[in-house]
């Protein structure tokens, strides 16, 4: 029963890794149209959704 637990709980931290990685994707989407929107190329807001993305992507590793 604990390695069925145990498989529950990994089961839930990969789909809540997933969520905030696409949550973090969205955001970095977001934050680009807008910096466009502005006429720029890059922004801090852009660099801040790339790095949690980052983030996001090395914990579903």
């Amino acid at each position: 029963m604990t390695d069925r637990n145990n498989g529950s709980k990994e089961l839930a931290a990969l789909k809540q890794a997933r969520a905030e990685f696409e949550s973090a994707a969205h955001e970095l989407v977001d934050a680009n149209r807008k910096g466009r929107a502005m006429g720029q190329r890059y922004t801090a807001e852009m660099g801040v959704a790339a790095e949690q993305l980052s983030v996001m992507q090395q914990r579903l590793k």
